[in-house]
């Protein structure tokens, strides 16, 4: 014969657990909040009796986890608690809606729920703090509108996550409402209802005030360099949130690849310029160097016949590999040396201190050319993780190329609506200009860091460029296969 006890309770995906009257006490009690009770010792009661409910009605068998809830809003009822029950049953609304949700089930229609409607329309006063530091009204509307705005939501599921915030809100009885507080109300609902990408676009850039407290102890710089530090760490947070692609920032972060300056995303990191003659250069310099991080490069042409003297400078000078030895060159700075034909690319191999060369491999496109970062492969991890994921390392190194052609679109258009830039770039709208991403690689001694050429033509087939900064005669025989079967340009430093 069963004992007539509650022992176990069938969960929604078939699995038993030990009954828990606590829990049950628990979701009463915050529904009595929500409509302004406090006495957690008649929850503890109300509980009691669903148990003694559950015993009699059930005689040892085991009861669903509705089947529960329902006998929870009945004995809400018969025991005189409404509103109790009323917003029992709405706590078990929302349950069910973020359950779909998290299941792939967006509830994108929300017509059928009277109930919610009167949470959506209730009025409530309450003062907030905006972020400009001026006081406003809580008003649902403008919330909702940017969260639709800010994660591309429906209005409907916004609204939902709104009056439930709102629902909290009421409850915590809070005194100094802020917009940052909301906005973290409304990320933790998102994150309750599997919206994890939205959230991330609903994010809020900036600094813990403890870490912010932290560097204002030790930092050791005037106030303007502090400015210009705090700066740069809410770029780059900014830029590891919507610019990166995530996948991509979880490979900077594990080893596998190395992104130069996050922090900068909002610059060029090198362009490199055609110029007719050297007189026009100082002019364009002044005119792109604000947006450049690292090194403008002016591309002289191959027919250029004057005698080229140039003092020591804040920019570099390409030249094509022919002028060297037929113009009298006197350059106070590095120069880079151009080449796209495979027989100047032989010729040059012939001559000495190749070693020292810094060889990058780009492909031919509209000039000017501006390398919009640089990203190094770290060879050693990227073969561990692709072993520790069953898959071959070319394949690997594939999806990270997708991921790098997402990065360079997403920093464009980054770039392209920034007025500054806008105007900086000006003078190239109509002539047009071809961006890149370096990929910076190196050699160890038990690794190759690629196999052979096919990992630069795939590089190339996307707009992407390929580097070394101490090269070898592996990386020249690969440039020389890629003269063979693509249009590429081999740039040279301290040939």
């Amino acid at each position: 014969m069963k004992e007539n006890r509650a022992e176990y309770v069938r969960k929604r995906d078939g699995s038993i657990v030990p009954f828990n009257k606590q829990k049950i006490a628990d979701a009463i009690f915050k529904a009595a909040q929500s409509v302004g009770g406090q006495d957690r010792y008649l929850s503890e009661d109300l509980a009691e009796v669903v148990k003694i409910y559950l015993e009699k009605e059930y005689k040892g068998d085991i009861p669903s986890v509705e089947e529960i809830q329902d006998i929870v809003e009945r004995i809400l009822i018969k025991t005189g608690h409404a509103k109790t029950a009323k917003a029992y049953i709405l706590y078990r609304q929302k349950r069910a809606r973020a359950r779909q949700i998290r299941e792939g089930r967006r509830p994108e229609s929300l017509s059928e729920e009277e109930v919610l409607k009167d949470m959506v329309k209730r009025d409530v006063v309450l003062s907030v703090r905006r972020s400009d530091d001026r006081i406003g009204i809580w008003d649902k509307g403008i919330i909702v509108d940017a969260l639709v705005k800010e994660t591309g939501l429906s209005r409907n599921i916004a609204e939902l996550i709104v009056a439930e915030v709102e629902e909290d809100v009421i409850v915590s009885k809070v005194k100094n409402l802020t917009s940052s507080m909301i906005r973290e109300l409304v990320n933790a609902k998102l994150i309750q209802y599997g919206f994890e990408d939205e959230r991330l676009k609903h994010s809020r850039i900036g600094l813990p005030l403890y870490d912010i407290s932290s560097i204002l102890d030790n930092f050791d710089g005037s106030p303007d360099e502090l400015s210009l530090y705090l700066g740069r760490r809410m770029k780059r947070e900014f830029a590891m949130n919507t610019i990166i692609p995530q996948a991509l920032v979880e490979k900077h972060i594990r080893g596998e690849v190395s992104i130069k300056n996050i922090e900068c995303l909002d610059k060029i990191l090198t362009a490199h310029i055609p110029v007719r003659t050297v007189e026009e250069i100082d002019d364009l310099y002044q005119r792109i160097a604000p947006l450049v991080d690292e090194d403008v490069v002016f591309s002289l042409p191959d027919d250029i016949s004057d005698n080229i003297t140039l003092d020591k400078s804040p920019f570099s000078v390409e030249l094509p590999y022919q002028l060297i030895g037929k113009i009298q060159m006197k350059i106070g700075t590095p120069f880079i040396v151009r080449v796209e034909k495979l027989d100047d690319l032989e010729a040059l191999m012939r001559g000495k201190g190749k070693n020292e060369w810094s060889v990058s491999i780009h492909q031919k496109g509209a000039p000017p050319l501006f390398v919009l970062n640089r990203v190094i492969l770290n060879m050693p991890v990227i073969n561990a993780y692709a072993e520790q994921d069953g898959t071959s390392p070319e394949k690997y190194l594939s999806e990270i190329m997708d991921l790098l052609v997402e990065m360079v679109a997403s920093q464009e258009a980054l770039i392209l609506k920034m007025p500054y830039v806008s105007r900086c770039l000006s003078l190239y709208t109509c002539t047009g200009y071809h961006h890149t991403l370096e990929i910076a690689c190196g050699e160890t001694d038990k690794n190759r860091w690629l196999p052979d050429e096919n990992f630069v033509l795939s590089a190339l087939s996307r707009s992407l460029s390929v580097s070394m900064r101490t090269t070898s005669d592996y990386l020249i025989e690969i440039a020389k296969n890629c003269f063979e079967k693509q249009d590429i340009i081999v740039r040279i430093v301290d040939g």
